[in-house]
């Protein structure tokens, strides 16, 4: 059996997020453009170049409008479910650990508290 060569390290090796942040910068300008954030919302959810790469790369196409009305879709969630997610937050819910898993709480969050 042969040692794996740079094809082989390629395809094991995925690409960086500064990479794919760089390769999609248009896609990504325009998807944040899209985004605006109210005074309501979470202010430890950040909405940055990866929050919007996220939601582009969830698009089976790359489709930045497709990526756009998702990621508007999840902040619009997450301000009509705002209590629910705050008691999460706090462990105030019936299991609580096993939500916060499902829902990946903290996922584009600054900072997770503890």
């Amino acid at each position: 059996m042969s040692p794996p060569g740079p094809a082989s390290d390629a395809l094991s090796s995925p690409p960086l997020i500064s990479a794919l942040i760089e390769a999609h910068r248009a896609s990504i300008d325009c998807i944040l453009a899209s985004l605006v954030r109210r005074p309501d919302d979470d202010a430890d959810v950040q909405v940055d170049a990866l929050f919007a790469l996220r939601f582009l790369l969830s698009s089976k196409t790359l489709d930045a409008d497709e990526a756009a009305e998702n990621a508007r879709a999840t902040l619009q969630w997450r301000r009509s479910n705002a209590a629910m997610l705050a008691a999460a937050a706090r462990g105030d819910l019936p299991h609580a650990q096993t939500f916060n898993t499902f829902i990946k709480m903290g996922y584009a969050r600054r900072a997770r508290r503890h």
